[in-house]
């Protein structure tokens, strides 16, 4: 390292190397941000159009568009929230209601009623009797409550990325100058003296860290 540092200069190294990592970093991000808006369904990649207090909206390739919209009655000890999903010329139904069972209502007109308290054996749900179709509408269902509910905007994302930007600058210069974080660390508690070789070694090795858990950090929130 301190022989790359001689020949093309230290700050040009640290320089060249944020960008490097900087662009993996934003790189990771925007992978991040299209899978998160895209879903799969029957054959069909559908992505997030719009998510309001109404509902969301989605579209395909063929900017075919898939609504959900979303009407809750209230009652006086509870509530009901209807979803309501369409697309192409299928029409799904959930219905959520508050302490008491959930219906799903299919393309094909069937139901399936999910207990509001389910019987679990030996830490194991048992299998719901739904077929093939009936699954994926549901985890269709499913999902788009979820967006519904927790959508994550672009521009949480973009937070995501100044953070991670400024957290790897600030790995990156404690690994190229350990010694100027240290003086920096110690101005209003020591006069004079050098920081360790061990310490040294310990800011870089926890500079690596630092940068691995951002990347790794990104991926467990998200």
């Amino acid at each position: 390292m301190e022989a790359i540092d001689r020949k093309y200069g230290k700050i040009r190294v640290f320089l060249t190397s944020y960008f490097v990592f900087a662009i993996l970093l934003i790189v990771e991000i925007v992978i991040l941000f299209n899978a998160y808006n895209t879903l799969s369904y029957k054959g069909n990649k559908l992505r997030v159009q719009e998510v309001s207090s109404t509902g969301v909206v989605m579209s395909d390739h063929d900017r075919n568009e898939l609504t959900m919209t979303v009407e809750i009655v209230t009652h006086i000890n509870n509530f009901n929230k209807t979803h309501t999903i369409k697309y192409l010329s299928e029409t799904i139904q959930y219905v959520y209601r508050y302490g008491s069972d959930s219906i799903y209502t299919f393309s094909d007109g069937s139901t399936y009623t999910d207990p509001f308290i389910k019987v679990i054996v030996n830490g194991i749900t048992p299998d719901e009797p739904l077929d093939s179709v009936q699954r994926e509408e549901r985890g269709l269902a499913d999902a788009l409550t979820d967006y519904f509910q927790d959508y994550i905007p672009a521009g949480t994302f973009i937070g995501y990325a100044i953070f991670g930007l400024l957290f790897l600058l600030f790995a990156h210069g404690t690994f190229f100058y350990p010694e100027s974080f240290w003086r920096v660390k110690t101005a209003f508690s020591v006069r004079g003296g050098e920081p360790t070789a061990f310490y040294i070694f310990m800011s870089k090795l926890s500079s690596v860290f630092l940068a691995i858990l951002i990347y790794a950090g990104l991926l467990v929130i998200l």
